[in-house]
């Protein structure tokens, strides 16, 4: 799904991943901690995304079918997913999104 050169991004709180895939991440936002924080950080966020294309979004914040999903994901993080990625499947804790191409 992804080579040692491509970058991912994980949303949510489990930055570790960038460390056991031996990837980089994507933006310097490497958690969604300051979106809530600091809202303006998450429009900065999809920008680098918008710019990175990561080939894949690890989402770690709430699966796909629970009722907090839509809380949890706010609209230009559920655009950038609808938009610019598909959904591949879920693993253990975190839904897998894969770059369109």
């Amino acid at each position: 799904m992804s080579g040692p050169d491509d970058a991912i991004y994980n949303y949510g709180r489990a930055s570790q991943l960038y460390f056991y895939a031996d990837r980089r991440p994507a933006s310097r936002f490497i958690y969604d901690r300051p979106f809530w924080l600091d809202p303006p950080t998450l429009d900065e966020a999809v920008e680098d995304l918008r710019a990175s294309r990561p080939v894949l979004i690890v989402d770690t914040m709430a699966p796909r079918d629970h009722p907090l999903w839509e809380k949890a994901h706010p609209p230009p993080i559920r655009e950038l997913l609808e938009t610019e990625y598909e959904f591949v499947e879920r693993v253990e804790f975190a839904d897998i999104y894969r770059l369109k191409e």
